[in-house]
């Protein structure tokens, strides 16, 4: 049935079902989308017949749909609500989503990736359909680092959502979901001196094969018990570090001294004296390897 609204507005059923939008292939009415989002094809004897029915009235109601979708005569397609009266969520609510994303989310994504210092926000849009099942998943943005592949990973493995409402009904409908990161400023080995790195005194790759402990402590004290020796790799942005105990330079200390490269930060921290006592007379040394 064809008729017009009160407020003038042309409006239709067909076998009870209200339409909202109609099907068209080549400038051909093929069939009527529902307020339920399904769909119905109707043959060309039944739209010669309505036509003739109502001449006038079928103009008008189809003039009067903006919006018209080209199919193939063999297929439909549900509708996609973009902006349903109650949107799909995920099963149990906000609470359970974020329950969710604690257990199973890598946060450390970006760091694991190197990926500068900061906070990101990742989006992803998907299609959450009428049986809970999502498709289409996709990014909105791209920070990159395995963060994006992070987040659509989590929607790809887990649950059915609840599916958005339209007049009572369960429809298809888009979705977005924020996923956040967080990256220490301080994580990245390569960045972490660059303010100071140009105060600290050079020291020669060659020199390290028979440095003492004095020229790197940079102290005369005899009674130091232990201090710590570490190597910034800014190359590879990886850093290790060797505990020396006693005054001496252990041999395991020398060859380890030895394994920098130009390029490389070495840093001396920790003195301790034969007390245990770290004190302010045992400065920390930094030094650039050339």
């Amino acid at each position: 049935t064809i008729f017009r609204e009160a407020d003038g507005k042309i409006s239709g059923t067909y076998w009870g079902s209200k339409i909202t939008e109609l099907l068209v292939d080549n400038n051909q009415i093929t069939g009527f989308v529902f307020d339920d989002g399904t769909a119905s094809v109707v043959n060309k004897h039944t739209i010669e017949k309505t036509k003739q029915k109502y001449s006038s009235l079928w103009t008008e109601f189809v003039s009067s749909f903006d919006k018209k979708v080209k199919i193939d005569q063999n297929k439909t397609q549900d509708s996609v609500y973009e902006k349903p009266e109650i949107e799909a969520m995920f099963p149990g609510g906000e609470g359970a989503w974020q329950i969710y994303v604690d257990r199973k989310l890598n946060k450390n994504i970006g760091t694991e990736n190197k990926a500068p210092g900061g906070n990101y926000t990742v989006w992803i849009q998907f299609i959450v359909n009428k049986d809970g099942s999502v498709r289409d998943i996709k990014s909105l943005t791209n920070h990159g680092y395995g963060m994006e592949k992070e987040a659509i990973k989590m929607i790809q493995k887990g649950p059915k959502w609840v599916p958005a409402m339209q007049n009572g009904k369960k429809v298809s409908a888009y979705r977005k979901q924020r996923f956040d990161f967080s990256v220490s400023a301080n994580t990245s080995f390569r960045n972490m001196f660059d303010n100071y790195e140009k105060t600290f005194p050079t020291i020669v790759k060659d020199d390290l094969k028979k440095i003492t402990t004095e020229k790197l402590l940079g102290l005369k004290k005899k009674d130091i018990s232990s201090f710590r020796i570490t190597i910034i790799d800014k190359k590879n942005d990886q850093m290790r570090e060797y505990k020396n105990k006693g005054i001496a330079l252990e041999q395991y200390t020398l060859n380890f001294l030895k394994s920098a490269n130009a390029g490389d930060i070495i840093l001396v921290d920790e003195i301790k004296s034969s007390h245990g006592i770290s004190t302010t007379a045992f400065i920390d040394k930094a030094y650039k390897v050339i």
